[in-house]
């Protein structure tokens, strides 16, 4: 027989899980932990950070195309050096979502953050457009599009699950509204293989360097739309989302 787990199991790990929190509710720290065990189990870590959202495009259509062996080997591949990038910014991936990822960037200050989450950005399109589709087309595998959002804000990571498996999540409106930016990227043209979406409180930690092309003085930010919610900088209500339209183009 089947064995099914007792509903009293359930209410003692809850029981447990409150004691835990409990005893870990001062625990804190001012960057995201680059591992699990940075965090004991129920801890909470509260900090600001920029939230990148990575997804590749139509990756349905891919995995028809090719069959479930050698679209892992394709999926494997972009998903190895999105990983190297987003450490070489000193970002952190916080989890996987079948074909993309979310990461966060803590180091430093606001300014930084969101410094090193568009530069990852500029750079995951730059590999994608001049490593892996290259690779891909004399693989004869079919290239790679990706989509990105990015916002910034205050968020809470907790460790959850059991001691023996347990998992980071992360919670917030930066969080949140980095998927929505990543989504809305279906808006826009891609550009260099990629779209990349950014929240009106990243604009304001950018330097004007960030927001104009400084040989041709052109913006590299357009409005698109709004959301409803407030901006944690300015408490501008609706918050405003930008196409950024510069890339690395050059070698």
């Amino acid at each position: 027989m089947r064995f099914i787990p007792q509903i009293n199991n359930y209410r003692n790990v809850l029981n447990q899980f409150n004691k835990n929190r409990k005893y870990n509710i001062q625990f804190g720290s001012s960057r995201i932990p680059q591992k699990i065990s940075d965090i004991p189990l129920a801890g909470v870590v509260n900090t600001n950070a920029a939230i990148l959202v990575f997804d590749i495009a139509k990756s349905k259509k891919t995995l028809d195309i090719l069959g479930q062996e050698e679209f892992s080997d394709w999926l494997g591949i972009i998903l190895h050096l999105v990983f190297n990038c987003i450490d070489d910014y000193d970002g952190f991936v916080d989890k996987y979502t079948g074909d993309g990822v979310m990461a966060s960037f803590s180091k430093s200050s606001s300014e930084d953050q969101c410094i090193n989450a568009l530069g990852c950005a500029l750079k995951l399109s730059e590999i994608i457009n001049k490593v892996i589709n290259p690779h891909f087309k004399e693989s004869n595998f079919p290239k790679v599009k990706a989509r990105i959002g990015i916002d910034y804000g205050n968020i809470y990571i907790e460790n959850i699950g059991k001691r023996s498996k347990s998992q980071l999540i992360l919670v917030g409106n930066a969080a949140n509204a980095a998927k929505i930016f990543e989504a809305k990227g279906k808006k826009v043209k891609f550009i260099q293989d990629s779209t990349i979406v950014l929240g009106y409180d990243v604009k304001k930690c950018l330097k004007e360097d960030f927001l104009e092309n400084s040989e041709t003085k052109v913006k590299l930010l357009k409005y698109i739309d709004h959301i409803e919610g407030n901006s944690e900088i300015t408490s501008a209500n609706p918050y405003n989302f930008y196409e950024y339209t510069g890339r690395y183009l050059k070698e």
